[in-house]
């Protein structure tokens, strides 16, 4: 074995061999001889050993290179961070910078344009403090142009009304005397009754038959006694004076009363002791619905009744305080008398049937057949005025005239409802049968039975045929 290791090792430092000029090959060669064989062995495997160790070095470096390697590349990667870290650094405070920078033009652009805006604002608050003392000094003067022309018509209402106050027969403003008229007429649902002071240019004493003080007194309790009372609003306290100038006095009176349906009772004595009485209405009649308004300051329709004159003609002597008293009941019950029948057209023309001529007193019985043709042609006015129905207006009338006794007048208006009945413009179903029935109940009364019986034949037919619907309501042929 050991000469095999040898012949290993003189083949390996042979001239020639790869071992041809090494020391080592050279040093064992001189050694090759039986001397140096131990020798050579020892060496051998010191070399074995070295090249043993060989490996172990080699791994030891190559993982002192991978070492080396990792903390190259550490080291790198460190101070690729550190770069990566300044350069972020360096790019914060170019951002820092940039926003500082930023910062600084917004926030110049911001206080350039808060003062724009400040400026504008300053403007805007002088033109407004300059506009508002404009308007100011102009509302300045418009108060004063309105205070001036306030002035000017309370000057001239004053003076209008202290003329008025001069010639005015009214106690109060004739606007005041409206109200209370709206008041005591219940919204002019009814007349308004005014009693004047009497105008005396007599040189009686006081309290004799024809004292005006007396008079007015009379006039107004004894309205209060009628049954009628209550057809028109009394008012009293009025007139500050009696009508002494009496188309003056009664042309302001209709002024300030131009729309309230009133009755105007006056009265003058003359000097001989005879008393005169005017009893004047208007707005007693309502409106056509085709009648046009009319014009302003165009008085409403009036109409006035003179009583003849009347005076106390008993016997001179003792004073006769009951007689008197009697005297002066009879002249207001007469003239209170002619304002009801103005009271009567009033409501007669509205729809209610007349009935003062039933319920006048026995005193005044002879007036019952004027008062009802009166009271009649008032309703013939409203029917012409298409304030009532044909039919019902002259039933109405012929009623009126049958009560007053003009029998001849009752008659014809009956006949002219039955005709009106039969071939006029008929109403609805209940009112035809009932104005038939009450139109025959008149032609019986008037002696007319034949007639009676002719209209009441086919009228329950006729009837029950409007409520069918098989007549119209027009005008039918018989």
């Amino acid at each position: 074995m050991e000469s095999n290791k040898s012949t290993g090792l003189v083949g390996f430092g042979t001239a020639g061999g790869p071992g041809a000029g090494n020391p080592a090959a050279k040093a064992m060669r001189a050694l090759s001889g039986k001397a140096g064989e131990a020798a050579v062995t020892h060496v051998a495997r010191g070399v074995g050993d070295a090249i043993g160790q060989l490996g172990g070095q080699l791994v030891e470096s190559q993982r002192v290179r991978h070492e080396t390697r990792r903390l190259v590349i550490e080291h790198e990667a460190s101070a690729r961070r550190e770069a990566d870290a300044a350069e972020r650094r360096e790019r914060e405070k170019q951002n820092d910078f940039v926003r500082a920078r930023l910062t600084a033009d917004h926030e110049a652009r911001l206080a350039a344009r808060s003062s724009d805006q400040e400026h504008h604002q300053r403007m805007a608050e002088a033109e407004l403090a300059a506009r508002f003392s404009h308007q100011k000094h102009h509302r300045r003067v418009a108060e004063m142009g309105l205070r001036a022309e306030y002035d000017i018509l309370a000057h001239t209402e004053r003076a209008r009304r202290k003329a008025e106050r001069k010639t005015s027969p009214f106690q109060v403003d004739s606007r005041a005397v409206r109200d209370h008229a709206l008041g005591a007429t219940r919204s002019f649902s009814r007349p308004l009754l005014l009693v004047a002071p009497f105008h005396s240019r007599a040189a009686g004493e006081s309290g004799s038959a024809t004292d005006p003080e007396e008079l007015l007194l009379s006039f107004l309790h004894t309205w209060d006694a009628q049954p009628w009372c209550e057809d028109m609003g009394r008012l009293v306290g009025v007139f500050r004076r009696p009508l002494s100038m009496f188309d003056l006095d009664v042309s302001v009176i209709r002024q300030a009363l131009d729309d309230v349906p009133t009755v105007l009772v006056s009265g003058e004595i003359d000097r001989a002791g005879h008393l005169w009485i005017n009893v004047i209405g208007w707005n007693l009649l309502p409106e056509a619905e085709d009648r046009p308004p009319a014009a302003e300051g165009q008085a409403a329709d009036a109409y006035r009744i003179v009583l003849p004159a009347v005076a106390d003609d008993r016997e001179g002597g003792a004073r006769d305080p009951a007689g008197e008293q009697a005297f002066r009941d009879e002249v207001a019950a007469s003239a209170l008398l002619v304002a009801e029948v103005y009271a009567e057209w009033f409501h007669s023309a509205r729809g209610r049937p007349p009935s003062l001529h039933r319920r006048l007193p026995a005193p005044a019985g002879a007036w019952r057949g004027a008062i009802a043709a009166g009271s009649a042609a008032m309703v013939g006015i409203a029917v012409e005025r298409g304030l009532l129905h044909p039919v019902f207006g002259l039933l109405v009338q012929a009623r009126t005239y049958l009560e007053g006794g003009h029998t001849e007048s009752a008659l014809v208006l009956a006949r002219r409802a039955a005709r009106e009945l039969r071939t006029g413009s008929r109403p609805g179903p209940q009112p035809f049968l009932e104005w038939t029935r009450r139109t025959a109940a008149l032609l019986r009364e008037l002696g007319e039975p034949e007639e009676a019986a002719s209209l009441l034949a086919n009228a329950e037919d006729i009837a029950r045929d409007l409520i069918l619907g098989r007549h119209d309501l027009g005008p039918r042929d018989d």
